[in-house]
């Protein structure tokens, strides 16, 4: 028998299969929706990212985990900047973070360029002046959206319920949802 028109379908569905719209907790609902997002608390592995509850990441446009969006250059190291996305976020497929380090080369060297890299030395300098500079962590408050191929730049802090569209370059810190 084909649906009738106009049928309205219920918004939620518990885990159990039973339908409903209202009532319902949300550690009792999986929403009911064509995406292919999956939660980052099911898939984040690096220590230096921190999620909240049920934010989630579209990556199979782009085909690779979340990990990949935090663009750090020491990745293994505890000593560096952190990336805390709040609750309920929605992020989409190919957004970057990048963490201090990765574009922040240090211009206060006789160069830019990170020799000690290379040279399969440790620096003449101190070891903690030879890290790239600490921009802060970025934060990312809760119910935010942030589009498609969207880029965070380090330090950034992105009050609850921002909006950042795709292909969007943040610079500055971003204002919370407005409220009259």
């Amino acid at each position: 028998m084909a649906p009738l028109a106009g049928a309205r379908r219920p918004l939620f569905q518990t885990l159990d299969g039973k339908v409903t719209d209202r009532g319902i907790s949300y550690d009792q609902l999986l929403l009911i929706a064509p995406s292919k997002g999956k939660l980052l608390s099911e898939q984040v592995k690096n220590p230096n990212i921190k999620v909240g509850r049920y934010s989630y990441y579209s990556g199979y446009y782009h085909g690779h985990s979340f990990d990949d969006c935090a663009r750090y250059l020491f990745p293994d190291r505890d000593d560096v900047d952190k990336l805390i996305i709040g609750s309920f976020c929605s992020i989409g497929s190919g957004a970057s973070f990048i963490m201090a380090g990765n574009q922040g080369h240090r211009y206060d060297w006789a160069s830019s360029f990170p020799f000690f890299l290379y040279a399969g030395r440790t620096c003449i300098l101190k070891r903690t002046r030879c890290l790239p500079k600490k921009a802060g962590n970025t934060v990312i408050g809760n119910d935010v959206w942030i589009g498609s191929e969207a880029m965070v730049m380090p330090g950034i802090k992105i009050g609850h319920g921002a909006v950042i569209g795709s292909r969007s370059l943040v610079t500055k810190r971003c204002g919370a949802l407005l409220q009259s």
